[in-house]
């Protein structure tokens, strides 16, 4: 049987898609001051839908030349809690290979 096996999103969160979802907005925050080169950032701006003026939110991407850039920096310097809801994914990798957490 096939089992499809899919990394979470978290809601509400800055970077809406791929597995940068998962670092929280401190994180998101801390890189965008320290390291801008990462991102690519559409500035919240205003649209007019069928007579109606809608504000379309701020939309906050990494930059997929910068991914390896980034994984490189937040290994060498980030923190635990950067890392804090890759859980997630440590269970799905445990899940596929076969092993059973240790409790």
């Amino acid at each position: 049987m096939l089992k499809k096996r899919m990394i979470p999103s978290l809601s509400s969160h800055p970077i809406s898609k791929g597995i940068e979802n998962l670092f929280p907005q401190k994180t998101i925050d801390n890189l965008r001051s320290s390291h801008p080169k990462f991102f690519d950032i559409t500035p919240e701006y205003t649209k007019i839908v069928r007579g109606q003026k809608e504000v379309q939110p701020e939309i906050c991407e990494f930059n997929t030349s910068e991914k390896k850039n980034l994984c490189d920096h937040l290994c060498k310097e980030g923190s635990i809690e950067d890392f804090e809801h890759f859980q997630l994914v440590f269970d799905i990798i445990r899940d596929i290979i076969g092993i059973k957490d240790e409790e």
